[in-house]
């Protein structure tokens, strides 16, 4: 019972860290026109979201740099 509750966990974290990566793709136009730190930046955080074993953490740090893109199209 345990494992199922944390699979559905993990199951629901990869759903909605899919989710944050879509809105990330959509800040695609912003990627040819940004600093080579900028796509530093987004590269290691999208890599972290697909790959890393800390979802939550990946997924705060998703959330983070897409507020900072949000304030840069202002």
């Amino acid at each position: 019972m345990e494992q199922s509750f944390r699979e559905s966990n993990a199951e629901n974290m990869n759903t909605v860290i899919r989710r944050l990566i879509e809105t990330l793709s959509s800040y695609d136009d912003l990627y040819a026109g940004s600093s080579q730190e900028l796509k530093d930046e987004w590269y290691d955080i999208e890599m972290e979201a697909e790959v890393g074993g800390d979802r939550e953490a990946a997924k705060g740090k998703l959330e983070k740099f897409i507020a900072k893109l949000e304030d840069g199209r202002k």
